[in-house]
Parts: structure tokens; C-alpha cells; sequence
């Protein structure tokens, strides 16, 4: 262990890498907080929610959004600690934000799950909701954009499934994935267009959204899985060195 941040007073429901060297944590407490990893002190404390913070995300721009069991999303402005905008339309807790592609004109935006079974798209420049996506019966606990050419969006419901969206598409339906017997509560991009889930059924689950198939399962958890993140590669391996000719293959090269 490296260091300990203190300074929330309850549970740590997300944290965000941001550029720069700094770490946003959100908590149950109501606020988030904003961490320089170099320093390892707290430069804000953004306060505004008044029910538990569950998610929060980076959308660019000097601009994060959270949500909470208010019912609401804030748009944070990082450089003053202040909310730039309120995102009200849902009507029960807000589970999952995550950012999508810029829109036409370069305004950021992202999406938000909620136990109201709904997922909504919002521009952070209107404050507004561009669009909502009907199909989950159940709690909207995770998101995940894809970040392809047609902008996709996956979420994981509270009953196991999984729904594949075209947001900037109005006629497209959404694909469902099933596989999960439990909740699915974590999403994760993956290189390729797939994605990973994570669920209350203790394992995880690689997909190929776009042909609808489970590509793989990972199975060795003995309960809930609540998270999921891709690692980095491999760094390559360096090349091995040419043997000299003559060489007994037993000895080094050094010898």
C-alpha cells in the first residue's frame, strides 16, 4: 500500500481517473471528493447531492457528472468545485453514468441507468434529456459505452439482462444478451467492441455485442462480482538474442 486518503465519513461507491494525476471518489456521505495523487491531499469537496452519491464519471472538458439516490445527476465544473447543471427526469435512484461521444457540435454527453428501468441521454451543454431508452422492466444498475463508429451503449439490468443500444439512432431496437442468472453489476469496454459484465451471480462474462454472443465465462468468484475494469497490456517482451553459431545451446551468451 502506497498511501490512505481519508476525509469521507461514509462508504466509497466510485472513483474516477481523471488526467493530471487526480483521483475523483464518490461516497454515501452525499459528497464527492477530488484527490491529487501527487500530493496526496484532497484540493475540493464537491457538496450538492442530498441522498448517497452511487456513480460518477468523466466526461472531458473539466467537466464530471455524478448521480445519486436523489434522483438526480450534477454536472461538476473541477476547477471551481461547483455544479454546473442539475439532470432531474428520473424518479428513483440513479445507479450508473457513464460519457458518450460528443454531439454534433462538439457538446459533451453521456447516459444514466436508474431503478426507475429507464436510460437517459443528456446533453451537459442544454442540461437537457435528449433521449429516453425504454426496454429494461428492472433496475438499470451499469452502462458501458462501447465508443464504435455507431456510438454503442450497453446496459446491464438488475434481472440478468443485458440491452445493446444505438442512441443516436431513434428506430434502431435494442439487442438483448442473456446469460447471467443474477444481476449484472458492472460493465466494462473492452479493445474490439466487446465489453465484460460482472454479476450478482458471481461470475463474468465477456461479450461480442454486436453478434449478441457471450464470448467467454469467468468463473472463481464465490460471491457477488460488483466491479469490473480492463488492465493495461502487456508491455512486449523484449527480443531474445541470436545465439552465436557454434555455441553449445546449454551455455549463456555471456559466457
Amino acid at each position: 500500500m502506497e498511501a490512505t486518503l481519508t476525509g469521507h465519513t461514509g462508504y466509497v461507491t466510485a472513483l474516477v481517473a481523471l488526467p493530471g494525476d487526480r483521483l475523483l471518489s464518490a461516497s454515501d456521505d452525499t459528497t464527492l471528493r477530488l484527490w491529487n495523487l501527487g500530493s496526496l491531499a484532497c484540493e475540493r469537496v464537491l457538496s450538492g447531492h442530498v441522498g448517497d452519491v452511487t456513480c460518477a464519471c468523466d466526461c472531458g472538458g473539466g467537466l464530471v457528472v455524478s448521480g445519486s439516490r436523489d434522483k438526480a445527476l450534477r454536472v461538476w465544473r473541477l476547477d471551481t468545485g461547483s455544479t454546473a447543471a442539475t439532470l432531474k427526469g428520473h424518479t428513483n435512484t440513479v445507479y450508473c453514468v457513464c460519457a458518450l461521444q460528443p454531439d454534433a457540435a462538439g457538446g459533451a454527453r453521456c447516459a444514466s441507468g436508474s431503478a426507475d428501468g429507464l436510460v437517459c441521454v443528456w446533453s451537459l451543454r442544454s442540461a437537457a434529456c435528449e433521449r429516453v431508452l425504454e426496454g429494461h422492466r428492472c433496475t438499470v444498475y451499469a452502462l458501458a459505452f462501447l465508443g464504435d463508429a455507431r456510438g454503442s451503449l450497453v446496459s446491464g439490468g438488475s434481472d440478468g439482462t443485458m440491452l445493446l443500444w444505438r442512441p443516436d439512432s431513434p428506430t434502431a431496437k435494442p439487442r438483448a444478451m442473456r446469460g447471467h442468472t443474477d444481476a449484472v453489476l458492472a460493465l466494462a469496454p473492452l479493445p474490439g467492441g466487446r465489453c465484460v459484465s460482472a454479476s450478482q451471480d458471481g461470475a463474468l462474462r465477456v461479450w461480442h455485442p454486436k453478434e449478441g454472443t457471450c464470448e467467454a465465462l469467468l468463473q472463481g468468484h464465490t460471491n457477488w462480482v460488483l466491479a469490473c475494469a480492463p488492465l493495461h497490456p502487456a508491455p512486449p517482451k523484449p527480443p531474445t538474442k541470436a545465439r552465436r553459431r557454434g555455441v553449445d545451446d546449454t551455455s549463456s551468451d555471456d559466457d
